[in-house]
């Protein structure tokens, strides 16, 4: 029986065996796309999310997100990356359907994170490491986006320099407890979201919408369903569920953004999302070993509210937005609710 160095390898190495085998199938099967235009934009991404970010400022629970993406020009992707478009259900043709990848890492800790012995009331230490493709169609008020991360749970995951090096740069607490983390896992996660866009009113320059979400996600690192809606208002309301958000949870979609208007675009948005949760590794604890864990509540409520700016004037057009997220308690014995941040800056080139 193989030991989980080997197991890793594995996982490291399915992305690059995934595009191998399915690269010729692509190429036989699937007819060409038609050809992009000129000026299809290509897009680059970065997420960063903490929990510092807002009030009371606590190190805890889901404690850091980061994430980088690149996004394709229409039709330009690789061929080994058309096979998740056709997975996806929305048939939206090959030119309006967009392709991403990305690298990201998550970071979660008890409350008390600066105790060396291990916290059994507590969530446990975690940090996750992943890399995830990823597909986005479009049809009239509907965007769908089906996507697939690979990577690994546990002390592989660098969680732990990750926090310590964030911790002395801030000059905050050293957390003490990263030797009780989660054991080393592969990680896989398949997440689906489809997101419907119904306009409400429209008075020259101020507009306002409702996007209504569905979602589900299938994998060891997360099992759930859930729906949400989003108030957004103003200046253009484009049809893209955007700001993104990080796995795993049910969250906006895209991290492109239409930047047509050569000026400054601005958007405020409200939502509330709920989410039925079959597993989470992160408090269920390791899938096949034994490890610490929490009990894991199945209902959860998240609600988030923030602003979006669109600067089209610019020679790379560029998106800045933050938003402020709230979610419920999510395992028996949590004192509060969590609270964090969520910072996105795009740019098209």
């Amino acid at each position: 029986m193989c030991g989980w160095r080997e197991a890793l390898r594995v996982v490291r190495c399915a992305p690059l065996v995934a595009g191998l085998l399915v690269a010729a199938p692509a190429n036989a099967e699937t007819p060409a796309p038609p050809g992009p235009e000129a000026d299809d934009p290509q897009f680059l991404t970065l997420i960063l999310e903490n929990d510092n970010y807002v009030p009371p400022r606590q190190d805890r629970h889901y404690t850091n997100g980061m994430a980088l993406s690149y996004g394709f020009p229409r039709g330009r992707q690789p061929e080994w990356l058309r096979w998740l478009g056709r997975l996806a259900p929305l048939d939206a043709g090959a030119a309006r359907r967009e392709y991403d990848i990305a690298v990201g890492q998550n970071l979660y800790t008890p409350e008390a994170f600066t105790r060396s012995a291990p916290v059994p009331d507590d969530r446990p230490f975690a940090g996750w490491l992943y890399g995830e493709v990823s597909t986005t169609a479009h049809a009239p008020g509907t965007e769908e986006r089906l996507a697939l991360s690979l990577g690994v749970v546990g002390p592989a995951a660098l969680g732990e320099t990750t926090q310590k090096l964030l911790h002395d740069l801030t000059g905050d607490a050293k957390p003490r407890g990263w030797r009780n983390q989660l054991n080393d896992e592969p990680a896989l996660l398949l997440r689906w979201r489809r997101s419907w866009f119904t306009p409400l009113a429209n008075h020259g320059a101020l507009e306002s919408d409702l996007v209504s979400r569905v979602g589900l996600s299938v994998g060891n690192v997360v099992t759930e369903a859930g729906a949400g809606v989003l108030l957004r208002l103003g200046s253009a309301l484009f049809e893209r569920d955007v700001p993104q958000r990080l796995p795993p949870g049910l969250s906006g979609l895209s991290a492109r953004f239409d930047s047509r208007a050569k000026r400054i675009d601005w958007s405020v948005f409200a939502g509330a999302q709920a989410r039925a949760v079959l597993r989470n590794l992160f408090l269920d604890g390791n899938t096949f070993e034994e490890s610490l864990s929490v009990d894991r509540e199945v209902f959860v409520l998240d609600g988030s509210a923030g602003l979006a700016l669109v600067f089209g004037q610019l020679s790379r057009p560029a998106m800045l937005s933050f938003t402020f997220v709230w979610r419920g308690k999510e395992f028996d014995g949590q004192r509060e609710a969590d609270k964090f941040g969520s910072a996105q800056i795009s740019v098209q080139f």
